[in-house]
């Protein structure tokens, strides 16, 4: 008699538990999507604001710093985006090798 009592609570407990647990997941996901959209649109216009801007007035460090900062911007759209890129190189290489093998 204990061991049904023991295991009708177990059950009763995992089955509430689950479903609480998969919609918090759920969200998480949702929420670091919609994170990383905001920060990719933040940063996409810092771009185009750069490029607003006059830069013949600028000195020579202050065309310096943009130039980083264009940079250390894009990089992070790159690591944002998650895409793989291929060179030219890579791709004929690649159909080189499949023409030999095929």
């Amino acid at each position: 008699m204990k061991k049904t009592i023991f295991l009708f609570t177990v059950v009763c407990a995992t089955s509430f538990s689950y479903p609480t647990f998969a919609n918090t997941h759920a969200s998480k996901v949702s929420d670091k999507q919609v994170i990383l959209a905001t920060s990719a649109q933040t940063l996409l216009n810092r771009l185009t604001e750069i490029k607003k801007q006059d830069v013949s007035l600028f000195n020579k460090q202050q065309k310096s710093a943009l130039r980083t900062e264009v940079l250390c911007i894009q990089k992070q759209l790159t690591k944002i985006d998650g895409g793989i890129y291929l060179s030219a190189g890579a791709i004929i290489l690649i159909l080189i090798i499949l023409i030999i093998l095929f």
